[in-house]
């Protein structure tokens, strides 16, 4: 019996919901997390389908407990602010001390261990080639779907 397993990134959108800019004196993020620190796996999660898709037409590279990440992009939040800002944006990025336990404890994991660990370089690159296509890179889908 076949078996895949699917990883849904840190998803692009989510930065226009849940992780909105907020108004901090200026419009920007507020998180306790090093703005420094790539550790963010992202991507557009519209796109996931594409590798359940391909998961599903080559059982034999992704069916044998294989873990598939989709990531358009591995990205600092110095680097978010800076694409977006580049599109036309006035955001701001505040590092906070840690408030919110739950919250804290997943950003502080991010900043330590990356969204998907360090071993995800082969799992993206298998994931990839399954999906067929590269996904969308951050830069690419914010100058979409991000107006300024």
């Amino acid at each position: 019996m076949n078996h895949t397993f699917v990883i849904a990134p840190m998803y692009y959108q989510g930065l226009m919901g849940v992780l909105a800019p907020q108004p901090d004196g200026s419009t920007g993020w507020a998180l306790p997390l090093d703005p420094g620190v790539r550790c963010l796996h992202m991507g557009d999660i519209t796109e996931l389908g594409n590798i359940v898709a391909g998961a599903f037409a080559h059982p034999d590279e992704a069916g044998n407990g294989e873990y598939l990440p989709l990531v358009g992009d591995f990205m600092s939040f110095h680097e978010i602010v800076s694409t977006l800002n580049q599109q036309g944006h006035k955001f701001s990025f505040k590092q906070v001390p840690p408030g919110a336990t739950e919250m804290a404890n997943s950003l502080g994991y991010f900043q330590a261990h990356t969204y998907l660990g360090s071993d995800s370089r082969d799992r993206i690159a298998l994931a990839n080639k399954i999906a067929g296509r590269q996904p969308t890179k951050f830069s690419t889908w914010a100058r979409a779907n991000f107006p300024a």
